[in-house]
């Protein structure tokens, strides 16, 4: 290990390896390629991931995480309950923080498909599913390459394990050894990858905007009828793909830089998501939600721009709307919080993207001292702003209208760390590709007074920068 900076001592790893904890051996080095470079040289492995904060953000977006080569890979299909068989891997790989660290330094990265909570509910089983995907996948990585938007730095990490490993000696030595071969094809100039051409045909909708319309206005009754308050109904896109989604992400991070992007790869399934939304977050015993709902395009000139931006926020249908979801959120949370400790710390913000701006709030609890990661997402999962309110109730009729089942749509990625800690989007702006086929997804908030014209237009306006990338492949 040349060059580099060592952060914990050998002794202080040894301590705690022979105690039984995952430890990590971590330097930090200078590097002048940005992360997204960094990032194709390895995405060309079969399984790989690049959890990208693109769109750096001091309290929510300062470091970007990439793995490949996992030592391990979790599924789950029609489990009865895959948090608990989750958990229960995670006993062999018990993990500490290291504060002078990355809050992630190892662990599992994968998907919670939408379809993950028919296991955790009971919900009606009617839409077509035509992926066949697992309700959950997860890639277990020892070695990690961290980028600091903030101080501007590489970290290399690489985990002893004492359930993988056996002794420190042996341990301390695969570790160096994987710290010096990472770093060298990190610093390679050459860029792997499965394919340096991506084509696109067939685009088209699934769903025709008749057919959406009428989809808005049954939600609509459901709303007359006081079954439900509100609805987030989508409709899907289709296209022939050939190629590596590498480079429809790398379109995607250009046209709409998000804090929550990332690129996931397992096996056949890929994902280019640049996700503006956070799902959940914990860290410690603190746990925070960050939910968006409220949405404009943003205006071609400033004077428009102030316009839309202003329509929005005073907007009553917007803001009962966004209230009522941020209500959904607190109560969720609260479900596994301690009492009085969940707050509003950040209400109704407007975030602007390339293409829309967007009302946002953050909510924040502290966790009950019996409740863990595995908890917190079975309380929050899935989100509440992409199902509606009450959540059970809107995710039966989402099911019993959308003709398709969303699959990773509206479910989330993110990390789960030995030491308990994890970080999950709501994967929304994101495109699907699995054998040769790719998926598009856009959807809308339905409340009483929602215009089903409006409506199908704010897909569009959501779906924009999805098709722009995509246009750039045509």
């Amino acid at each position: 290990m040349n060059g580099e900076h060592v952060l914990i001592p050998a002794s202080r790893l040894k301590f705690w390896y022979e105690k039984g904890f995952v430890v990590p051996l971590a330097v930090s080095f200078q590097m002048s390629d940005d992360p997204w470079t960094v990032a194709k040289r390895v995405l060309g492995a079969r399984n790989a991931f690049f959890l990208d904060s693109v769109r750096y953000q001091p309290k929510t977006a300062r470091y970007s995480f990439l793995g490949w080569e996992p030592f391990r890979i979790f599924y789950a299909k029609n489990s009865a309950d895959p948090f608990f068989k989750l958990k229960n891997v995670f006993r062999a790989y018990r993990g500490r923080r290291w504060p002078q660290l990355p809050f992630f330094t190892g662990g599992a990265v994968g998907y919670l498909s939408y379809e993950l909570a028919h296991t955790l509910e009971k919900l009606p089983d009617v839409a077509r599913d035509d992926l066949a995907l697992d309700h959950a996948t997860f890639l277990f990585v020892r070695d990690l390459v961290v980028f600091d938007h903030k101080e501007n730095i590489y970290y290399l990490i690489a985990n002893l394990i004492p359930a993988e490993d056996g002794s420190f000696r042996s341990a301390w030595r695969r570790a160096v050894d994987s710290i010096n071969r990472n770093r060298f094809l990190l610093e390679k100039k050459r860029i792997h990858s499965n394919g340096t051409t991506v084509q696109i045909r067939k685009f088209h909708a699934d769903l025709s905007k008749r057919a959406f319309k009428r989809m808005v206005r049954a939600a609509k009754r459901y709303i007359e009828a006081g079954d439900i308050y509100q609805a987030n109904l989508s409709q899907r896109f289709s296209f022939d793909f050939q190629g590596c989604a590498d480079r429809l992400y790398e379109s995607l991070r250009e046209i709409n830089p998000s804090p929550f992007s990332c690129f996931l790869k397992i096996g056949p399934l890929q994902v280019a998501s640049v996700s503006p939304e956070r799902l959940i977050r914990k860290a410690g015993d603190w746990c925070e939600t960050r939910p968006i709902a409220g949405t404009r395009p943003r205006g071609q000139t400033p004077l428009q721009e102030k316009r839309f931006s202003r329509d929005l926020y005073l907007s009553p249908k917007e803001r009962a709307e966004h209230l009522m979801l941020v209500d959904l959120e607190r109560n969720d949370l609260g479900r596994v919080s301690q009492p009085h400790s969940v707050c509003v710390n950040e209400f109704m913000t407007l975030e602007r993207y390339s293409h829309v701006v967007h009302i946002v709030s953050n909510v924040v609890g502290r966790l009950k001292k019996e409740f863990d990661q595995f908890d917190l997402l079975r309380a929050v999962f899935p989100g509440g702003t992409i199902t509606g309110c009450p959540k059970i109730r809107s995710m039966e009729i989402i099911e019993s209208l959308e003709p398709f089942k969303r699959h990773l749509y509206t479910g989330s990625i993110g990390y789960l760390d030995f030491n308990g800690d994890t970080d999950f989007n709501i994967v929304i702006r994101s495109l699907i590709l699995y054998r040769k086929k790719g998926y598009l997804q856009v959807g809308a908030g339905i409340v009483y007074d929602s215009d089903p014209e409006s409506e199908y237009w704010e897909t569009l306006h959501k779906g924009k920068a999805l098709i722009d990338a995509l246009c750039r492949h045509v």
